[in-house]
């Protein structure tokens, strides 16, 4: 049993948590469950906060896309604001404003986007206004870095 590898240990708690599905990609098995998807959406903050790419500059929607499916842009041709602000972007942040991921298989998948509630999603959220379509998708600007003064673009 796992936790009796710390008996005798000075540890006085430790809190377990669901194995990450990694956009639907990890199969459950003997060894582990991934979690189970709840009831209820919350848009991806991570599409407004963070951005992933790979060795050879491609950026892709997710850091759990292991193999290339939904890419954004690619830093050998494209600057990090284009990429950023490019219509790939602004249509997956619209679909997942929008709750439809028909088009966006990793994120249909993704254990992270399907909730009981939304209490675990807030406290990773620092986007909210912008994912429950309080406020207005932020655009970067050239050497604006806060996104609050943003304006949207074309």
């Amino acid at each position: 049993h796992f936790l009796d590898q710390f008996t005798g240990l000075p540890v006085d708690e430790w809190d377990t948590f669901w194995a990450h599905g990694w956009a639907g990609q990890m199969e459950t098995s003997d060894f582990y469950t991934a979690r189970p998807h709840g009831p209820n959406f919350f848009p991806c903050n991570w599409l407004w906060k963070s951005m992933a790419i790979y060795w050879n500059g491609k950026v892709p929607s997710c850091c759990a896309d292991f193999a290339e499916d939904q890419i954004m842009g690619d830093l050998s041709t494209q600057s990090i604001l284009d990429i950023w602000n490019s219509k790939e972007y602004q249509a997956i942040r619209q679909a997942h404003v929008a709750g439809n991921l028909e088009d966006y298989k990793l994120c249909r998948g993704c254990d992270a986007v399907w909730q009981d509630d939304g209490a675990a999603w807030s406290l990773f959220s620092s986007a909210r206004g912008v994912v429950t379509g309080e406020s207005s998708l932020p655009v970067l600007q050239n050497g604006s870095h806060d996104v609050s003064k943003a304006s949207s673009t074309e």
